[in-house]
């Protein structure tokens, strides 16, 4: 996932540096990685009738989990009671796990497993109950020195407001809420979305409320899709805390339009933030804005796609822009606009308000308007040629084989190298946030053919049962 950290301004505005984290972490010692799932699904995930024995954090099962649902995060409870959590995904056949705080287990020599579920219901109660006695132990990752990991599953759509508050975190001990999407590590199948809404995971919370919230330092989204946030002055994504990122995700509004509706909105002083590769779109007022008296942020907003921006008609209490810096409070912040496409309805495309300024540096962003700022920008870049589907409720902001945005951009893969279908960009890197043909797939069309089966079931007290389900086998086409 990335990570990001601020360094000293340059002369080339490259004053964050990000990578991606595979294993490596910074701190000393690197904190411990502590994975609980999210789903609304109540199933037992069990495949057969396994035992496990374990080295270490590795478990070996001896049977394959095949289950599609199964994944990290999710609880696994041996014939003794023991509760441990999927950490990492080996093979179907291995997989690692911990203790619920995410230390290593006790050994384990040919246990039963009994169950495999859902650590939690929703991200709203994973928020809320992470720190009890049964998992974590505690709200102070700093103090206990772990990464907590709220991993999504698309069972259902979220509709909680996700308030990501009540820890004590710091921008490596902190909150990563995402969707699992590497199938030879991460689970079973893929829950990221695809670009495309309704794909992967989604939060869309009901009328009259923010779809999230991060009040707490380092906060990640990764991944997910949010929606919804109908109201006058709720926002897809409010931040209120130091270092948080937002990459990789589909934020869009599908309500009515209201003023004063934002996709992603800082709301605090002296700040950094980091919104990387998203698609943003069918937004009333602005895709990202810095909330008036807001000072000295530094915010970096980099490779996005932005569409359909100020559907909201502006007036003058109520100002709209795609990227507004909101009035000359804002000042000292800086603001880092790269790569960035931007199409507005009925106003400006960015705007740096008053105090606040791009920074020009890297340039190269593009917008419908005149008003893409730095060097090797491009204006008056119409949308319509640029990308796979523009119609109403199917919109899909890949970029088509001949678009203008390709080849066009800033290489900054000295800071992070990726695009919103997590493929690898490519020099010359491409504007938005798709890099074209960089291994974005289609979501796949499955074919069910319903059978019958007869399943015997046998306990570690001797009993037996058989059962006989009809199941569905899919396949998938892409």
């Amino acid at each position: 996932w990335f990570k990001f950290e601020f360094d000293t301004v340059d002369a080339n505005a490259n004053y964050f540096r990000g990578w991606y984290i595979d294993n490596i972490f910074v701190g000393n010692p690197p904190p411990e990685q502590v994975f609980y799932s999210a789903g609304a699904d109540t199933g037992n995930f069990v495949t057969g009738i396994p035992v496990v024995s374990s080295s270490g954090y590795i478990f070996v099962f001896s049977e394959a989990q095949t289950d599609p649902r199964m994944g990290v995060g999710d609880e696994v409870e041996l014939y003794d009671g023991t509760k441990l959590y999927i950490r990492r995904k080996i093979s179907q056949s291995q997989w690692e796990m911990t203790r619920p705080d995410g230390s290593e287990p006790a050994p384990v020599v040919s246990m039963e497993v009994t169950g495999i579920r859902r650590a939690f219901p929703s991200i709203a109660d994973a928020l809320m109950n992470a720190g009890n006695p049964q998992h974590l132990g505690t709200i102070n990752l700093s103090a206990i020195n772990k990464m907590l990991h709220i991993a999504c599953y698309k069972d259902a759509v979220f509709t909680d407001m996700v308030y990501v508050t009540g820890y004590i975190t710091d921008k490596e001990r902190s909150i990563r809420i995402f969707a699992p999407y590497d199938t030879a590590t991460e689970a079973n199948s893929r829950q990221r979305h695809y670009g495309i809404a309704g794909s992967g995971v989604v939060i869309d919370t009901p009328n009259l409320t923010h779809s999230v919230v991060l009040d707490q330092p380092g906060s990640i989204i990764d991944g997910l899709e949010v929606r919804g946030w109908e109201g006058e002055n709720y926002m897809g994504l409010r931040i209120m805390a130091d270092n948080c990122v937002v990459h990789g995700c589909i934020l869009q509004n599908t309500g009515s339009v209201y003023n004063e509706q934002d996709a992603v909105r800082i709301e605090a002083s002296g700040i950094n933030a980091f919104i990387v590769n998203n698609f943003i779109y069918n937004i009333p007022r602005s895709a990202m804005l810095v909330e008036s008296t807001m000072q000295n942020c530094k915010i970096v907003f980099e490779n996005n796609t932005v569409y359909n921006a100020n559907l909201k008609a502006p007036d003058a209490n109520f100002p709209a822009v795609g990227f507004r810096t909101d009035a000359s409070s804002n000042a000292g912040s800086i603001i880092d606009a790269c790569n960035n496409y931007v199409h507005a309805v009925s106003y400006k495309c960015f705007s740096e308000g008053g105090g606040a300024g791009f920074i020009t540096g890297n340039g190269y962003n593009a917008s419908s308007d005149i008003t893409a700022p730095g060097t090797n920008s491009y204006t008056y870049i119409m949308p319509g040629s640029n990308f796979m589907n523009l119609s109403a409720g199917s919109e899909n902001l890949h970029l088509n084989s001949t678009a203008f945005l390709k080849d066009n951009g800033f290489d900054n893969s000295v800071n992070f190298n990726g695009d919103i279908d997590m493929g690898t960009r490519t020099v010359p890197w491409d504007i938005g946030a798709d890099e074209y043909g960089a291994g974005e797939i289609q979501p796949p069309t499955p074919t069910f053919t319903p059978t019958l089966t007869l399943t015997e079931t046998a306990s570690a007290t001797g009993t037996a049962s058989a059962t006989a389900t009809q199941t569905s086998t899919s396949t998938a086409t892409a």
